[in-house]
C-alpha cells in the first residue's frame, strides 16, 4: 500500500497533473470570458439579418422583374439572381467562424503555455486579454518545467531500457559487458525534432473539430521529444565543448602581454627570494658565532654542574603503553575499544589518548579523543563500511607512551550491529547483537551460521534460526575447535 501511494503521489505525476489542471482551468475561464462576447456578436448579426431581410427580398424581386426578358429560361434566371445576391449573403453567413467551445479553449491554452501560438481563436475582450497575460506569466514557467521533467524522465527510462537490451545482447553473444554502455541514442531524441519546426506557430490555420484532440496530443508529444533531444545533446556534448574551449590557445595580444608580464614578475620574485635567502644564511652564521661566545662566557661565570660521586639523579620516563588493546564491537557509525591499564611504578594519574583516521588515505584528517580516564571508549563519528586505524597512548605528567595500533572495518548499514561474543563455559558461547542501523523492512528473524572448519564452504556450515530474539547460545562439541560465525538477517515486508 505504501509503495502504491508513493507511486501515485510521485513528484513527476503531481507536476503533470497540476499542469493539466491549470490548462483546464484557463480554458474554462477563457470560455466564460469570450463565449459571452461571441454570443453577443452572433445575436447582433441575427438582428441585422432580420432588419435587412425585407430589403433582401425586394432586391431579389427587382432583379427578377428587370431581367426576366433578357434571360431565356427559369434556370438562367435563378443562377443570375444567385450570382448577384451572393456577396450580400456572404456578409451574414460565415462557415469558417471561430467558436469558443471547450475543445478550442483547451487547444488555445495549450498552445499559449507551450509558446507555440494559435491565431485562429484569440481573445477579443479586454478582460480576456488581461487574463491571458497574467495566466501566461504563471503558466509558461510551470509548463516548461513540466515538459522538461517529463522529457528527462522518458530519456532516463530509454537509457535504462537501451542499456538492459545492450547488456542482454552482450550476454547472449558471450562478450564482456564492461565499458559497452552507450552514451545515448541521438536518434531517439530527434525522432520528432521536426515537429517543433512545423508547429512553431499555427497562425490562422483552422483545425477541424474532430481533429482537435489528435492535433493537441501530436503537438505536446513533439514538444516533449524536442526537449528530450536537447537534453540528450546537452548531456553528451556540453561538457566536451566546455573543456575543448579551455584547451584552445588564444592569439589575443592582450592575453600574450599578460602572460609576458606574469613571467617577468615571477623572475623578479625568484631573484628577490634568492637574495633574501643568501642574506639569511650569512646572518645565521654571524648569529651562531655570537651565541657561541655568549654561552662560553656564561659557562665560565656559572662554574661546573657535575654531581659528586655519591649523588645520583633519576630521570622520569613516560608510562608504558596500554596492554590488551582490542576492538569490542563495531557498528555502522561507531566503534568500541577497550584496553588494560598501563604499567607504572608510581601512583600518578594516567589518562589515555585515542587518535583515529581513515587508513590508506594520505590526506585523511586525524581526529583526537583526549583525557580518557576509563579503560574503554566508544567512538561515534566514523563512516560506515570503512577501514580505520586507531592509535592508543597512555599519558602522564612525565610524557606520552608509544602508540598501540589497531585496524578495524566498520560495519555496513544493513548488517547486524555491535556483535559481541561472550564465553560462558568451555563449550558455550553467547552471542549478542543489535538490529541493523538502516533498514526498510521489519526484521523477522536472524540466521547464525557456524562451523568448526573455517576452510569449509558456506553450504557445509551449520545454521540456527533465531526467531525474534537478540541472544543466541551455541554449544560447541570440541573444546579445541575453531569456530567461525556469520550472522545474516531475513526481513519480512511491512504490510499496511
Amino acid at each position: 500500500m505504501q509503495f502504491l501511494m508513493s507511486r501515485i503521489f510521485s513528484p513527476h505525476l503531481l507536476l503533470a497533473i497540476s499542469c493539466a489542471l491549470y490548462i483546464v482551468f484557463g480554458a474554462m475561464i477563457f470560455q466564460r470570458l469570450e463565449g459571452q462576447r461571441l454570443k453577443e456578436v452572433r445575436d447582433e448579426q441575427i438582428d441585422n439579418i432580420k432588419t435587412s431581410s425585407d430589403k433582401y427580398i425586394d432586391s431579389i424581386w427587382e432583379l427578377a422583374t428587370k431581367n426576366a426578358d433578357k434571360l431565356g429560361s427559369e434556370e438562367e434566371l435563378v443562377e443570375f439572381v444567385k450570382e448577384k445576391t451572393r456577396p450580400n449573403f456572404d456578409n451574414y453567413v460565415d462557415t469558417d467562424a471561430p467558436t469558443w467551445d471547450f475543445k478550442t479553449a483547451v487547444f488555445f491554452t495549450s498552445t499559449l503555455l507551450t509558446s507555440i501560438g494559435y491565431g485562429f481563436v484569440v481573445p477579443s475582450t479586454f478582460e480576456g486579454r488581461l487574463f491571458g497575460i497574467i495566466y501566461s506569466l504563471i503558466g509558461i514557467p510551470l509548463t516548461l518545467v513540466t515538459v522538461a521533467n517529463i522529457a528527462k524522465f522518458i530519456s532516463e527510462r530509454l537509457f535504462d531500457l537501451h542499456y538492459n537490451f545492450w547488456k542482454w545482447m552482450m550476454q547472449m553473444l558471450r562478450k564482456e559487458t564492461q565499458d559497452l554502455r552507450p552514451e545515448g541514442n541521438l536518434g531517439l531524441g530527434t525522432l520528432f525534432a521536426d515537429d517543433e519546426d512545423e508547429a512553431v506557430c499555427f497562425g490562422d490555420l483552422k483545425i477541424s473539430s474532430h481533429n482537435t484532440w489528435p492535433t493537441l496530443v501530436f503537438v505536446l508529444a513533439g514538444v516533449i521529444l524536442s526537449t528530450m533531444s536537447m537534453d540528450i545533446v546537452g548531456r553528451m556534448y556540453l561538457k566536451e565543448i566546455h573543456y575543448l574551449g579551455r584547451k584552445l590557445q588564444s592569439n589575443n595580444p592582450f592575453y600574450l602581454l599578460r602572460e609576458a608580464k606574469a613571467k617577468r614578475r615571477r623572475a623578479v620574485m625568484a631573484s628577490l627570494l634568492t637574495t633574501l635567502a643568501r642574506g639569511m644564511i650569512f646572518s645565521h652564521k654571524d648569529y651562531h658565532e655570537l651565541a657561541r661566545k655568549r654561552s662560553r662566557r656564561k659557562r665560565e661565570r656559572r662554574g661546573s654542574h657535575m654531581l659528586p660521586n655519591d649523588k645520583f639523579l633519576f630521570a622520569r620516563q613516560p608510562p608504558d603503553p596500554p596492554s590488551d588493546c582490542q576492538v569490542i564491537s563495531t557498528s555502522a557509525y561507531s566503534v568500541r575499544l577497550a584496553w588494560a591499564s598501563a604499567f607504572t611504578t608510581e601512583d600518578t594519574e594516567i589518562t589515555y589518548n585515542v587518535r583515529y583516521r581513515l587508513k590508506h588515505y594520505e590526506d585523511a584528517k586525524i581526529r583526537w579523543l583526549r583525557g580518557i580516564k576509563s579503560n574503554a571508549v566508544e567512538i561515534m563519528s566514523v563512516d560506515s563500511c570503512s577501514l580505520y586505524e586507531f592509535r592508543i597512548t597512555a599519558v602522564s605528567k612525565y610524557g606520552e607512551s608509544k602508540p598501540v595500533y589497531l585496524v578495524q572495518y566498520t560495519e555496513p548499514q544493513l548488517s547486524p550491529q555491535h556483535i559481541l561474543a561472550t564465553k560462558l563455559s568451555a563449550n558455550t558461547i553467547e552471542l549478542q547483537w543489535e538490529p541493523p542501523y538502516k533498514r526498510t523492512h521489519d526484521v523477522k528473524n536472524y540466521i547464525v551460521y557456524f562451523t568448526e572448519n573455517p576452510n569449509a564452504s558456506l553450504s557445509e556450515w551449520e545454521k540456527v534460526a533465531v526467531h525474534g530474539r537478540k541472544v543466541l547460545v551455541i554449544r560447541i562439541q570440541s573444546r579445541q575447535a575453531c569456530v567461525n560465525i556469520q550472522i545474516k538477517k531475513t526481513m519480512r515486508p511491512r504490510h499496511c
